[in-house]
């Protein structure tokens, strides 16, 4: 009986071991655990485990060092959740889940043959292969951005394979690159998050100042108040590059700015828009705002309009 007791003292002690699979290393700010229901404040050295979901607040910061030395930090506002997490010899199974906000994640490589680790959203599926890498997650899009290794991602049935110095968002899935500088930047400060997409795109200079070209979120016209018009051609924020064949690429892409912005003007506004330019203060009242932009449909040359919604108070302008 002895005997026994021992041995499931030292099965449930050990269980109890590759439960707790990480700690904390760095904190900054509020961050805690909730893991049956209960909630833990986290602190240094605290213990992470298996299916708790760890949640930071505003303007916090926490860094997870796991059993394998792969190092996950967790930015502002967010909600992560270590679903699996096995290391045996040469195999690793893990499985990170990124309910909302933003992360850092080093994976270590080391010397295996089966390895399985994997960072799921609500958009995407991430699989790592010895990795440096950043996600943001939002309830509409995930993105990602590559800084060293590989990682193959899935959004719905498509499958990217992301070099180093790439980035991507669910919205597309179209993969775009880096300049050095933006990678160098990113590598070196280890504490860095993604920033916003547009901030890595290369920004178009229009001519005309009452209708800037950009994507959405970028082309805006104070002087409406409500939302703004802008031109976003998918070609022109594909690549970040000063080859001469890419230089060229673009000068070909401004001419077709130029020919769609000159119709774009001779067009009549919309429906949405004339009522928007008419009842203009009713809606800033109801803190009810859009903006709306064109765009070329890659293949057919077709533009069209997209609208976005949001809440007047989103905009970092005075309308």
């Amino acid at each position: 009986m002895k005997l026994l007791s021992r041995i499931a003292f030292i099965l449930l002690w050990s269980s109890y071991i590759l439960a707790q699979v990480a700690e904390v290393t760095l904190k900054k700010g509020i961050a805690y655990k909730i893991s049956s229901s209960t909630q833990v404040d986290l602190e240094l050295n605290s213990k992470v485990d298996i299916n708790e979901t760890i949640i930071t607040g505003e303007k916090s910061v926490i860094k997870i060092l796991f059993a394998d030395k792969s190092i996950i930090t967790l930015g502002p506002n967010t909600s992560f959740v270590v679903n699996t997490f096995q290391v045996h010899q040469t195999q690793r199974n893990a499985a990170f889940n990124l309910l909302t906000g933003k992360i850092r994640a080093e994976i270590t490589k080391g010397q295996l043959d089966k390895n399985n680790v994997q960072v799921i959203t609500k958009k995407v599926s991430v699989g790592v292969r010895g990795t440096e890498f950043l996600v943001n997650a939002l309830a509409e899009k995930t993105d990602v951005a590559l800084l060293e290794g590989k990682i193959d991602a899935q959004i719905g049935e498509k499958i990217l394979e992301v070099e180093p110095g790439e980035y991507f968002s669910s919205v597309d899935g179209e993969i775009r690159k880096m300049t050095p500088d933006q990678l160098s930047k990113l590598l070196e400060n280890k504490e860095e998050f993604l920033p916003e997409l547009e901030e890595l795109r290369p920004r178009v200079q229009s001519s005309t100042p009452d209708m800037p070209l950009g994507g959405p979120g970028v082309a805006v016209v104070p002087t409406i108040g409500i939302g703004g018009v802008g031109i976003g051609l998918a070609t022109s924020e594909s690549v970040i590059s000063t080859s001469d064949e890419e230089e060229e690429q673009e000068n070909k892409e401004n001419m077709v700015h130029d020919a769609v912005k000159d119709e774009l003007q001779e067009r009549e506004d919309p429906p949405d828009i004339k009522s928007a330019k008419k009842n203009r203060k009713e809606l800033l009242k109801e803190n009810k705002c859009f903006y709306w932009f064109y765009k070329s449909i890659p293949g057919s040359g077709k533009i069209e309009r997209f609208r976005r919604d949001r809440a007047c108070d989103d905009y970092y302008f005075d309308l």
